[in-house]
Formats: structure tokens, C-alpha cells, sequence
């Protein structure tokens, strides 16, 4: 029996050939098309899976694992974020300063105990706005529409414990949101605001700031209030003089996908008139995080809410005080909501 060596041309014309054997010409492109449709679908499933997944996080604890899992993962730069004059941090405490100014911008340690600066006497009117929002009914459905064990903030009290208390502590927060409603005041216990980073899905530098977002944990006793103004603007003030009607944002029955709907229905019938169809789309970078609190004192008043009512959430939005892991002191934001 004799070796004979094969040429390398001659390799790779019988690998060639086997796979034209193999895979017909019609059945290769298939084949491709095929692995090319599985790998789209593989990235799309990874994306929005890790999106859902970060969506589910609602606890400290479970953020601080994600992040310890990350932190492992590229231990070089995991903690380095880039600074607005393009070095990056050194250390973990410099990261953490550059998320809070990213996030909260303009915000400032605090070393007050117990803010209120003017004593204030409610009038009537006041009263009677109070008996108005806050009823023994609107706090059971309040603490109701909660689910039991969702994540407590920084006073560890979780809805399970206000759902359990029953009429007895209904009486007694009915009493106690009435006063806070009409002095226009919160305490500062329902002010703190727990609040952790995590990062933002499918981005591709972990170095910039935004590619993360925070997660804010508070006081269920200050959502059930927020929940009874809430409820307060919907059922009577927005009625009264509603939003735009092409406003999707917080109106009824609206969302980005009936958003999404009326710009994609423009297209089509562009299309279909055999029309050009002109848009333009416009990304107000940090809306949430930047919004003042005189615009929103503003849009109130325009809408003709009650002066009571809008100087209580001016006096809740101005004095949240945020705590971060790692920092020892708390801040207060200037500007937006956390």
C-alpha cells in the first residue's frame, strides 16, 4: 500500500466538492439563511431577556448581586466610569459620585434633621381638601393595589404589614395623611429614598454613566398618599380640563404602543396615497432626572389644582433625600425625581 500525499489545491477542491454533494445549491442558501435567521433570533433573546431580567430586580440585595456577578466578569474596569472631561475613576467611591451627579444632577449632602421652614396654619379649605383625598376607602384601595411583598424602603415597612393592619391602622393613617395634606408636609422618614445602579441591557460601553440606571426604593406609607393624589388628578382635575389628545404619556387607555400605532398609521397611509411621509422625532436626554420643580408647580397650577395640594407635592418632590450604598451621608436632589 503506498501514502500518497495530497495537495493542498486539491483539498480544498474535494472539500468543495463533498459539499456540493452534500448541500445541493438550493439547499445551501437555505442552510445559510436558515443559521442567519438562528442567530438573529439568539441576540434578540439574549437582549430582551437580560432586559426583562433587570426589570424583575426590585430589591438591593438582588442588584448587588447582579453587580458583584458583573464586577467579576471584568475586574480590570468594572468599577472605571468615564468623567465628563474624558479620564475615568479610580475607584470605587469616585464611580459612585459620578452616578449620583449623573443621575441627580445639582444635588447636594444634606445635614438637615427635619426640614419644615414655615409653620404654616391650614385654613378651611385645606381641611376640607384633606377629607376630600384622604378617605378611610381610598387608603384600603391605596395600600390594596400593592403587591404583599414587594420591596420595602428605607423604613422596612412592606405593604403586607398595612394590608394586615386592617381597619384599626386605616383609622389612625387616616387621621395622620390628613394633617401631613393640609400643613403641606412630609416626614422625613417617608422622604428617604433608598437607591442603587444597575446596568442598562444591550449597551455597548459600561464605562459611560448612562448606560446605567438607578433603582429607588420608598416608603409605601408616602406611595399610598401619592396614589390618593394621583387618583385626586385623574378623577376630578384632569376631567375637568384634560391633557392634549395626541398626549400618550399618562392619559388612559394610551401607551408607546398606541403611540407607536398612530405613527406607523401615518406611514401606511402616506404609502398607500403614494405620499411622502415627513417625521421628526425629538429625545429630551434626562427628562425625568432634570425636570424642575417650578415647571412642575407651573403645569399644576395651570391645570387648576388646589393650592393646598400642589404645594404638598412641591414640598415632597424638593426635599427627597436619597441614600446610596456606600455613602455615608445623605443627599438631597434639586431637580427631578428619583
Amino acid at each position: 500500500m503506498f501514502l500518497v500525499k495530497i495537495p493542498n489545491w486539491a483539498r480544498t477542491r474535494l472539500g468543495l466538492k463533498s459539499r456540493e454533494i452534500a448541500f445541493p445549491n438550493e439547499d445551501w442558501l437555505l442552510y445559510k439563511k436558515a443559521k442567519s435567521e438562528y442567530k438573529k433570533c439568539i441576540r434578540y433573546r439574549r437582549s430582551t431577556g437580560w432586559r426583562k431580567f433587570c426589570g424583575n430586580i426590585e430589591t438591593c440585595e438582588q442588584a448587588n448581586r447582579i453587580r458583584n456577578i458583573l464586577a467579576k466578569q471584568n475586574t480590570s474596569g468594572s468599577m472605571s466610569l468615564k468623567k465628563p472631561d474624558g479620564s475615568h475613576s479610580t475607584s470605587p467611591d469616585e464611580a459612585q459620585r459620578i452616578l449620583i451627579e449623573t443621575h441627580f444632577p445639582g444635588c447636594c449632602v444634606t445635614q438637615e434633621a427635619n426640614r419644615h421652614d414655615d409653620i404654616l396654619t391650614p385654613t378651611a379649605e385645606d381641611w376640607n381638601l384633606a377629607q376630600r383625598v384622604v378617605t378611610m376607602d381610598k387608603i384600603h384601595w391605596a395600600i390594596h393595589s400593592f403587591l404583599p411583598y414587594k420591596a420595602a424602603g428605607p423604613d422596612g415597612i412592606f405593604p403586607a404589614l398595612l394590608q394586615w393592619g386592617g381597619k384599626a391602622l386605616i383609622v389612625r393613617l387616616v387621621a395622620i395623611m390628613r394633617a401631613y395634606l393640609a400643613l403641606k408636609y412630609v416626614p422625613r422618614g417617608w422622604r428617604e429614598v433608598k437607591v442603587t445602579f444597575i446596568p442598562k441591557p444591550g449597551k455597548s460601553d459600561y464605562t459611560d454613566p448612562k448606560s446605567y440606571r438607578p433603582i429607588s426604593l420608598t416608603s409605601f406609607l408616602l406611595k399610598t398618599m401619592e396614589r390618593m393624589c394621583e387618583r385626586k388628578l385623574r378623577g376630578s382635575v384632569l376631567m375637568n380640563l384634560p391633557l392634549h389628545d395626541k398626549q400618550h404619556a399618562y392619559s388612559l387607555g394610551k401607551s408607546t404602543e398606541s403611540a407607536l400605532h398612530q405613527v406607523i398609521t401615518k406611514i401606511e397611509e402616506a404609502i398607500q396615497n403614494k405620499e411622502i411621509c415627513l417625521g421628526s422625532f425629538i429625545d429630551i436626554e434626562g427628562a425625568f432626572d432634570r425636570t424642575n420643580f417650578s415647571s412642575i408647580k407651573g403645569a399644576l397650577s395651570r391645570h387648576k389644582v388646589e393650592p393646598a395640594l400642589i404645594d404638598w407635592i412641591v414640598y415632597m418632590l424638593s426635599t427627597q433625600i436619597i441614600k446610596i450604598a456606600g455613602e455615608s451621608q445623605p443627599i438631597q436632589i434639586k431637580k427631578g425625581y428619583p
